[in-house]
C-alpha cells in the first residue's frame, strides 16, 4: 500500500492500518472483559476494599498518627 515514488502510506493504506488498529483494540477489549468476567468476585473484593474499616490504608495511617502521639481511630463504616 505504499508509493513506490516516495514511500509514504497512501490513502488506503492508511486505512488498512486502523482497520487493523481497531480490530486489535476490539480483540484486547473483550479478551479483558473475559478474564474480568471470569474473576469477578477478586475484582469487586479489590474495587470495595476502601469500604472496609480495616483497609491496609487505614490502618497505616492510624499507625502514624499513633506515632505522633494522638490517639485516633477510624470509625466502622456503613
Amino acid at each position: 500500500m505504499r508509493n513506490k515514488n516516495d514511500n509514504q502510506l497512501t490513502f488506503g493504506g492508511h486505512l488498512e492500518v486502523l482497520r487493523r488498529m481497531l480490530f486489535r483494540i476490539l480483540g484486547v477489549t473483550a479478551i479483558f472483559a473475559i478474564l474480568i468476567f471470569l474473576i469477578k468476585d477478586i475484582a469487586w473484593g479489590i474495587l470495595l476494599a476502601p469500604s472496609e474499616c480495616d483497609f491496609v490504608t487505614y490502618r497505616y495511617i492510624e499507625k502514624i498518627i499513633q506515632w505522633l502521639g494522638f490517639d485516633f481511630h477510624f470509625d466502622k463504616l456503613n
